[in-house]
């Protein structure tokens, strides 16, 4: 939904960048509300998957004299799986992918604004 409303706030912005001074900067600023809190979002839900890593190496550290059942397997679930959200099990929700995601965000809008004529 953050994806479709950025590209929606992008779309207004462009269309009324030939029109009054105040809806481009409303639209402007609605943009970067927008994009803002959909970075948020989506590095928080990154992060996960990079916390994951870290506490397979905090259960590494521990002395085997308090390793209790659970923690043997905890330990053996983290290493053969990473908790990270995923698109319905598809691929998980990793800092690369979502930078690649904004990559081609990025690259569609510079193709859109070029086919309108805006340089």
């Amino acid at each position: 939904m953050n994806v479709y409303m950025i590209c929606v706030q992008t779309s207004e912005g462009i269309r009324s960048a030939t029109t009054e001074t105040k809806i481009s900067i409303y639209h402007c600023l609605s943009l970067l509300s927008i994009v803002l809190r959909t970075m948020a979002v989506v590095l928080s839900t990154a992060r996960i998957d990079d916390e994951s890593g870290h506490a397979l190496s905090i259960f590494a550290r521990c002395h085997p004299s308090v390793f209790i059942i659970e923690v043997i397997w905890m330990q053996q679930k983290l290493s053969i799986d990473r908790v990270s959200f995923t698109a319905m099990k598809f691929f998980p929700m990793t800092r690369k992918f979502i930078l690649t995601i904004a990559g081609t965000i990025v690259t569609y809008e510079i193709v859109y604004m070029q086919f309108r004529g805006i340089h």
